[in-house]
């Protein structure tokens, strides 16, 4: 189903004769993994090899199930972030550190699939049994767009937009927002913006709110960051 110009990502591969621990407590002394596209279809003692696929003898070997690094900020080599404009003069608005167009803590517009850097992380984690991962830029209260990755070969994108991660840090220190009541505050105003910007005919070009067009539209789900360890998705 991963394909990319109409070129299939993945090959056909067929795993046969080996052990294989099923994962869920069952075990196969003798039997056959199949994989089709980027998916296993088929594990079983009988499990058919389809046409063409790829072979691979796993006589004396163990199949174990890959695990899934389910967040991880490593692997990308993110942009430095760009001011959003020249500061207000403080004579007659209000400080640079309260001055809304600083946006800290703002990078919606980072894409982790386009920030891929994995050149130093696949073998480590493969050796660990990680196959897959969930890659995300972290920090800040709109960190970006994660992607999920394959660790075969040299990586591939299995979901270019996974979700946006949004968090209750400003991510950059001292000023404005630096409460959590002031961190929500942005959050709101910030998602409110991207709605009005959605709804102009030509807005002034704004990578940021662009960047959460497919929040809005319900196409990419928001990934929160509630705590260290914990982890909401929802669906906005």
């Amino acid at each position: 189903i991963l394909e990319r110009s109409g070129a299939p990502l993945f090959r056909d591969m067929a795993i046969v004769g080996a052990r294989i621990e099923v994962g869920d407590g069952r075990v196969i002394p003798t039997g056959n993994v199949i994989v089709r596209g980027a998916r296993i279809t088929a594990v079983g003692a009988d499990a058919a090899v389809p046409s063409g696929a790829t072979v691979v003898d796993g006589k004396g070997l163990t199949v174990y199930p890959g695990f899934i690094d389910a967040y991880s900020t490593r692997g990308l080599k993110i942009p430095d972030a760009k001011p959003a404009g020249s500061p207000p003069d403080a004579r007659n608005t209000a400080p640079a550190t309260m001055w809304h167009g600083n946006r800290k803590g703002i990078r919606s517009e980072v894409i982790a699939s386009q920030a891929l850097d994995l050149k130093n992380e696949i073998e480590g984690k493969r050796t660990q049994g990680i196959t897959t991962m969930l890659l995300t830029p972290g920090g800040g209260m709109l960190s970006g767009v994660a992607t999920v990755v394959s660790l075969a070969g040299d990586g591939k994108v299995l979901l270019p937009e996974a979700a946006a991660e949004m968090g209750f840090r400003n991510g950059s220190g001292a000023g404005y927002p630096g409460t959590l009541f002031g961190v929500t505050a942005t959050l709101r105003q910030t998602l409110a913006d991207a709605q009005y910007y959605a709804k102009q005919t030509n807005p002034t070009k704004d990578p940021s709110l662009d960047g959460l067009r497919g929040v809005l539209t319900g196409q990419v789900p928001a990934l929160f960051n509630a705590a260290a360890g914990a982890l909401a998705i929802w669906y906005l």
